[in-house]
C-alpha cells in the first residue's frame, strides 16, 4: 500500500483483508482488536468502511442518526513512520470532517490517539461534546463533531472524502 484510500467495508479484496491482518498480527496479543484480526464478513454492511493508510488502517460506520463511529483504528507495531503516520490520520479526521459536516463522532481511544484527538481540539478542528475516562483508564469515550470554525473555513471544498488531497 502506497497510499490511501477509502473502501466500502463489503468491497474489501482479499489482498485488502490479508493487510489488515498482517498489521493486526504485527500487534502484541493484548493490543490487538477482536473485530480486525477475525473480521467476519457477516459483519460488514454498505455503511462501514475502511481507510487504508500504508500501515495502518481505520474502520467506521455510519448510523442513520448522522453519527459515525470509528469502530477501530489499528497501525503496525514498529514506530519507523511515526510522524508521516501522525500527518496521514490527521489528514484522514480532516478528510472525513470535511465530508461528514453534520455528523457527530464517536469512538474510543487509547492514550496515542488522545494525542491525536489533543491536537484537533486545540487547532480547532474538533469540538468536543464529551469525553469520558472508560473502566480501568486505558481507554476513554470521546464524543466530538467538526467544529464551526473548521466548517466555515471549508465550506467552498467538496464535501467527499478525497485522499487526493493528502
Amino acid at each position: 500500500m502506497e497510499s490511501i484510500e477509502i473502501i466500502n467495508a463489503k468491497k474489501l479484496t482479499k489482498h485488502q483483508i490479508d493487510f489488515i491482518k498482517s498489521i493486526v498480527k504485527s500487534r502484541p496479543m493484548e493490543e490487538r482488536g477482536f473485530d480486525s484480526y477475525k473480521l467476519d464478513m457477516r459483519h460488514l454492511s454498505s455503511r462501514r468502511f475502511c481507510v487504508l493508510g500504508p500501515d495502518w488502517y481505520l474502520y467506521y460506520k455510519i448510523s442513520f442518526h448522522k453519527i459515525i463511529e470509528v469502530e477501530l483504528l489499528e497501525t503496525k507495531k514498529e514506530n519507523i513512520r511515526l510522524g508521516e503516520r501522525t500527518v496521514e490520520l490527521l489528514a484522514t479526521l480532516k478528510e472525513m470532517l470535511r465530508a461528514y459536516p453534520e455528523y457527530v463522532f464517536c469512538a474510543s481511544i487509547n492514550a496515542k490517539s488522545k494525542v491525536l484527538y489533543d491536537f484537533a481540539k486545540r487547532s480547532g478542528f474538533i469540538e468536543e461534546i464529551s469525553f469520558k475516562t472508560e473502566e480501568g483508564g486505558l481507554f476513554h469515550r470521546v464524543t466530538f463533531r467538526p467544529s464551526p470554525l473548521f466548517i466555515e473555513q471549508n465550506k467552498e471544498k467538496e464535501k467527499r472524502l478525497d485522499f487526493k488531497r493528502i
